[in-house]
């Protein structure tokens, strides 16, 4: 699996908790990126994105890698987005394998230290950390 983008109808809100389509998990964890067209720090940060969802897929694995553009999260009246707390773009999300939200990211956004965190989080290790 690599960078999949979502619509907001892969979402639903239940009791103020956001859950994702768990057939897009396909009983894998993941992390989905919020983004905005316009934002500067976005358009910066996708290739980032990408390139670490091609590292954490690149062995035949299955890490959801997801994205879902701001204004896509408007066609709900905001309740995806209020229920998530976005603050501001790019902001990223820990998703358990079915499909529950579990917390916003809170790292740096450079590739090691989302890997590392990847690795914490899930066990879900490309590299070796000391």
């Amino acid at each position: 699996m690599t960078l999949q983008d979502l619509t907001i109808d892969n979402f639903k809100v239940i009791n103020n908790k956001v859950f994702i389509n768990p057939r897009i998990m396909n009983g894998n964890p993941g992390i989905i990126l919020v983004h905005a067209h316009w934002c500067g720090h976005c358009k910066r940060f996708m290739p980032t994105y990408q390139g670490i969802a091609a590292q954490l897929n690149q062995s035949g694995d299955s890490f959801a890698c997801l994205a879902i553009e701001s204004e896509e999260l408007k066609k709900d009246n905001g309740a995806v987005s209020n229920a998530l707390n976005i603050e501001g773009f790019p902001t990223m999300f820990w998703v358990a394998q079915d499909g529950k939200v579990l917390g916003q990211y809170k790292g740096d956004r450079d590739p090691n230290t989302i890997l590392s965190n990847v690795c914490d989080v899930y066990h879900h290790c490309i590299q070796y950390h000391s």
